[in-house]
């Protein structure tokens, strides 16, 4: 059994056996390409810089164009040969080997630069021919694979321009290209991230119901009000330090507003994780593989990276113990004074990893209203969370909650908005007498309370 492992894991087998053995094969195929650019073109690499951090960031940003082409690839070929998505990624590693000449072709002749756009494409759309046979499919759809493979790899040389035109034409690529503290690899990185959100959501649209099935799976029951809040209490981190550097509003635009986008995907990776991991355990039908539930876990720290490490630490951290909080059976775990600790300490990591990811901030430092704020809103979030069945609890802990955010108000500068915390918690307290509402109902009602106070907010410190 070692021996077979380890042949698989040297020579993979086709078609490949599992999605996170396509996913091995999409990424060496495009690493390889990137070496073979490295190579035959090594002055346009960004990858060589001073600093061991950046060095890593240019890796990733270097990575992120041939592994969200692979992925729409995929996702073409899973689309229009109705294949399994294992057998579409591994098609799409082998159509990303039509990526590999363009460089080689671009050191050693002379062709005019017309001629070198297209050849990608072209390249791609014939690999396609070969790729899409192997799975015995009609001609049509083979031919038709080929052109959607040129017309994607075009589209995905022209990200950049496209993304430039598009911030261009909605007034936010100037100031958001010049907040300091922002180096060029990280810049790289992160302008990257609307490509594999792009990427995301086609998989989601048309990937199949496993991908569907994973994402729900995750925001079933308290998870959605605790990834709410957890978004919430993050966002107002990046905007409270993001304001005291004076850098609002060029934060709240690309490329620095990516970062706690990032952040944000990779605290909804952790509760993918945790729901996978959980299903598992119990044996549930349909619960995803083990090497999907690592490709998850990458991906998130990955996103996460982008942001800093202090943020990674943090998020990954706070994004653990949501997930902890938000299992099916968690109530019969830890009692209930190590759960209002977890909530207060989930809302001050949250809250740090915002703040570390605005450019040019350290270590945050945090006053004491904020702080108490923090740790309030985080205890009474998870006492609301497990006062099920007492109404007078239940409005024990919506008081502190809206108390706790008019101290993260009046931390923040904004006075404000403390009249509109009393008028929030006079309308969730007047929801509490309606008959039949449920604890994850208030939870929810709560998450989505925090969510209003943060667009209020936010209008607020950009006006």
């Amino acid at each position: 059994m070692s021996k077979d492992r380890l042949r698989r894991a040297l020579l993979p087998t086709w078609p490949p056996e599992s999605v996170s053995e396509a996913m091995l094969l999409l990424v060496c195929a495009a690493a390889l390409g990137l070496l073979i650019e490295l190579w035959a073109l090594p002055g346009g690499a960004i990858l060589a810089q001073p600093r061991v951090d950046d060095a890593a960031l240019a890796l990733l940003a270097a990575l992120a164009r041939p592994m969200a082409l692979g992925l729409l690839l995929a996702l073409a070929a899973r689309t229009i040969l109705v294949i399994p998505s294992s057998l579409a990624l591994g098609l799409a590693a082998l159509l990303l080997v039509g990526t590999w000449p363009a460089p080689l072709v671009e050191a050693f002749t002379n062709l005019p630069t017309g001629a070198l756009m297209w050849l990608t494409p072209v390249c791609v759309a014939v690999m396609a021919l070969p790729a899409a046979r192997l799975t015995r499919a009609r001609i049509s759809r083979v031919l038709l694979l080929a052109f959607c493979s040129a017309l994607l790899t075009a589209a995905v040389a022209h990200y950049d321009m496209a993304h430039a035109w598009l911030l261009d034409a909605v007034g936010g690529a100037v100031r958001g290209a010049l907040v300091f503290g922002i180096s060029h690899a990280r810049r790289e990185a992160l302008d990257s991230l609307p490509l594999l959100a792009f990427c995301l959501l086609g998989w989601v649209l048309l990937g199949g119901a496993e991908a569907r099935r994973l994402i729900a799976a995750a925001l079933r029951g308290t998870a959605w009000p605790w990834l709410l809040a957890g978004s919430a209490c993050l966002t107002w981190g990046f905007l409270v330090h993001g304001a005291a550097l004076d850098a609002v509003p060029g934060i709240m635009l690309p490329p620095a507003i990516y970062a706690p986008l990032g952040l944000l995907g990779a605290l909804g990776a952790s509760l993918v994780l945790a729901r996978g991991w959980q299903a598992r355990r119990s044996g549930a039908a349909g619960d995803a593989a083990t090497g999907e539930l690592g490709i998850v876990a990458v991906c998130g720290l990955a996103l996460a990276y982008l942001a800093g490490l202090g943020s990674l630490l943090a998020v990954t951290l706070a994004g653990g113990l949501i997930a902890a909080s938000t299992l099916p059976g968690a109530n019969a775990g830890p009692g209930r004074a190590l759960r209002l600790a977890i909530g207060a300490l989930c809302a001050v990591c949250l809250y740090g990893a915002g703040a570390m990811a605005v450019p040019g901030i350290g270590l945050p430092v945090v006053d004491a209203l904020t702080l108490a704020g923090l740790l309030g809103a985080g205890t009474a979030f998870a006492g609301l969370a497990f006062s099920a069945r007492s109404r007078m609890a239940a409005a024990f802990w919506l008081v502190v909650l809206f108390v706790a955010l008019a101290l993260l108000a009046l931390g923040g500068g904004r006075g404000d908005m403390v009249g509109l915390c009393g008028a929030l918690l006079g309308v969730m307290l007047l929801f509490l007498l309606l008959p039949g509402r449920t604890s994850a109902g208030r939870l929810g009602d709560a998450a989505l309370c925090c969510l209003g106070l943060l667009a209020a907010a936010t209008a607020v410190f950009l006006a």
